[in-house]
């Protein structure tokens, strides 16, 4: 962004609304979050100040502090995030940021499919009732033949036929 701006000859007092534009997801999240915290102080707060503020959060001062802020980062996550994040081993802030949206969104699929198919049987159950389909079986008429039962259903069967007995004999 200081090159963009030092390229415009964006003045300074420009500088934080042009650069809290371009935050995106989680750092857009941030900034709404400390602009509100802030109070009308954000409105006075300098490119400086701002600046400060985004190294604080997004900007490690050690390679101890990165791991630090990626296990705080993981600690906080919901527990299906977490424990499919963690098992990656991440030390950087940014790959388990980076991995966390990843499995984020592959749950969010997986959960969308499952209420993608739940709404399709459910559409096919309503529409089986709505055209009089009982979607229970019936239990099927009986009849005997030679005191043997069959069923009507099952159509002509060669233990049960009489004729056969006929053609035996």
């Amino acid at each position: 962004m200081e090159k963009v701006f030092n390229a415009l000859r964006c003045p300074d007092e420009d500088r934080v609304t042009f650069a809290t534009f371009m935050l995106l997801e989680e750092a857009d999240i941030w900034w709404n979050v400390k602009r509100e915290k802030m109070g009308q102080n954000a409105a006075s707060l300098t490119w400086e100040g701002f600046k400060e503020l985004f190294r604080d959060k997004y900007i490690p001062q050690s390679v101890e502090n990165e791991r630090e802020r990626a296990e705080k980062f993981e600690s906080e996550l919901r527990a299906r995030i977490r424990q499919q994040v963690s098992t990656f081993e991440l030390s950087s802030y940014k790959d388990v940021v980076n991995k966390a949206v990843v499995v984020e969104r592959g749950l969010n699929d997986t959960q969308e499919e499952r209420e993608r198919i739940w709404k399709k049987r459910n559409r096919q159950a309503e529409l089986q009732n709505k055209h009089g389909r009982n979607t229970e079986s019936k239990p099927k008429k009986q009849t005997t033949v030679n005191d043997k039962t069959q069923h009507k259903d099952t159509g002509h069967r060669a233990d049960t036929c009489p004729n056969r007995r006929e053609q035996q004999t």
